[in-house]
């Protein structure tokens, strides 16, 4: 993702705290270890994943990618808050 586009989200996730909105994250690369094989995992997954952790009105996280490895429709759905923020 980079620095810049962290930086982006970082600032979209805090006006939508603000505003009591509540997130769901679309992408391409998968971004969590568990739903594909390291290779295909976002570079800099672990920094994604440690800033959405910091917002808890961020709902799900769901990846788009699909080729012949793509694991089942159930492990796309890669990353949720237990917790209620409302």
């Amino acid at each position: 993702m980079g620095s810049t586009q962290l930086r982006f989200l970082e600032l979209a996730l805090q006006e939508s705290l603000e505003r009591r909105e509540w997130v769901l994250l679309f992408h391409h690369i998968p971004l969590h270890p568990h739903a594909a094989p390291h290779e295909a995992l976002l570079w800099d997954y672990a920094d994604v994943l440690g800033l959405l952790h910091r917002y808890p009105h961020v709902l799900a996280t769901l990846s788009g990618a699909g080729h012949e490895t793509t694991p089942p429709l159930s492990t796309l759905t890669q990353h949720m808050q237990p917790h209620h923020y409302y």
